[in-house]
């Protein structure tokens, strides 16, 4: 962590208890740091989603689990703008996160078609799944929605993010 600045604590676990999706507050959060300044949430699960969101914005991510299961995450800026200027940036924030790689690849498959279908056009769902989702990266390609993945080292599963048509 930056010296001398003490990190900014975004605690979920109150909101996630009470069935409340955090994206919004932990952006908030997020928004109100100061330069420099490293941003500690803590969660009742692993944050793997929300560790490449914080990667796009130019933060790395330092984690550790607590007792009872709860994880503290501490995202610190990296040198240079949070925003980095890759091409495949270009993607609007996930709107949904979902982790399915303590299911079977069919039933995650199901639930990501769950979740897409509760998205509104453009907006984006960051899933990790137990296998490379084969099957629905075909159906992604046959309905014209854009999709990324790759094999995620730290959950060992497989990292997708999927946006729906615009139209």
């Amino acid at each position: 962590m930056t010296p001398g600045r003490d990190p900014l604590t975004c605690d979920v676990r109150p909101l996630i208890a009470q069935g409340v999706e955090p994206f919004a507050r932990i952006m908030e959060a997020v928004g109100r740091l100061g330069p420099g300044q490293a941003l500690r949430l803590l969660a009742p699960f692993k944050p793997m989603p929300l560790v490449q969101v914080m990667q796009r914005k130019g933060f790395s991510a330092t984690l550790s689990p607590l007792t009872g299961g709860d994880w503290e995450a501490v995202f610190e800026p990296l040198a240079g703008d949070r925003e980095r200027p890759e091409a495949d940036l270009d993607w609007p924030e996930p709107r949904r996160f979902l982790d399915c790689t303590g299911h079977m690849q069919g039933q995650a498959d199901a639930l990501v078609r769950e979740e897409l279908a509760m998205l509104g056009p453009g907006e984006v769902l960051f899933a990790l799944l137990p296998e490379d989702p084969l099957a629905l990266k075909r159906d992604f390609d046959e309905a014209g929605m854009r999709w990324a993945g790759q094999w995620d080292a730290v959950t060992s599963g497989y990292a997708i993010m999927v946006q729906r048509r615009l139209a």
